[in-house]
């Protein structure tokens, strides 16, 4: 990451350091909830906008020593990664590799995160053809809710050939054992599939991202308060 930015650091008199992740706090706020900070004076504490599809969120950081806490259940990475999956977002090195462009991603993705305007971007003659073309690419990030539980890398099978291959899984609690997969364009969300898992084939069904929206009808967001101490 460093080297990366230290490539673009034109006329610009700056040191890039990595800090101790031990000196900071990072906390991921999620669902339909509006995040509201008191503020201690002197303390630096970003609460940065990072909404995921059907879901209000914000990341919370903050120097260790400023003392956040959130008046909310804190839950574990396994809960986080599951209300992930359930949104359809990518992570590097699952359903962000190599050979994935953003718009097979969803269109949630370009408009969170492409500007058409600014000018020069890594990738930006790729992006903006696709944008030209109606975003027309041969596989989507789809949810693949299955009978029972399956695991990364097994193939989604539909009429006995491969659509796809799941690159993240989880057990929601919403839908039960599901994952994500990058499944050919001619397979829409409610068709039948199949999972071919250790052997086995297991039932599935490929679905729109996201399988859980919590803002629909949901009303006004909740007000969550973090507040700083000593």
């Amino acid at each position: 990451m460093v080297a990366r930015l230290e490539r673009f650091k034109l006329r610009t008199k700056a040191e890039i350091t990595v800090d101790d992740p031990d000196d900071w706090v990072a906390m991921a706020v999620r669902g339909p909830v509006q995040v509201e900070l008191d503020h201690t004076a002197g303390s630096t504490v970003l609460t940065l906008p990072a909404p995921w599809p059907g879901l209000i969120g914000w990341d919370v950081l903050a120097p260790a020593s400023a003392h956040v806490r959130i008046d909310t259940p804190i839950v574990g990475p396994e809960a986080l990664d599951a209300v992930r999956v359930e949104c359809g977002v990518p992570a590097i090195g699952a359903e962000i590799v190599d050979d994935v462009i953003a718009a097979e991603i969803g269109q949630w993705m370009i408009d969170a995160s492409v500007s058409f305007t600014k000018g020069c971007y890594t990738g930006q003659e790729l992006v903006a053809r696709i944008d030209s073309r109606g975003g027309n690419v041969p596989r989507r990030l789809r949810a693949v809710v299955t009978e029972s539980m399956c695991a990364v890398g097994d193939e989604v099978m539909a009429a006995d050939k491969v659509v796809g291959v799941l690159t993240s899984v989880a057990d929601s609690a919403a839908v039960g054992p599901m994952g994500l997969a990058l499944v050919a364009r001619a397979v829409e969300p409610s068709a039948a599939v199949a999972v071919r898992s250790a052997g086995r084939m297991v039932a599935a069904q490929v679905r729109q991202l996201p399988v859980v929206d919590d803002l629909a009808g949901a009303g006004d967001p909740v007000d969550v308060p973090v507040s700083l101490g000593s």
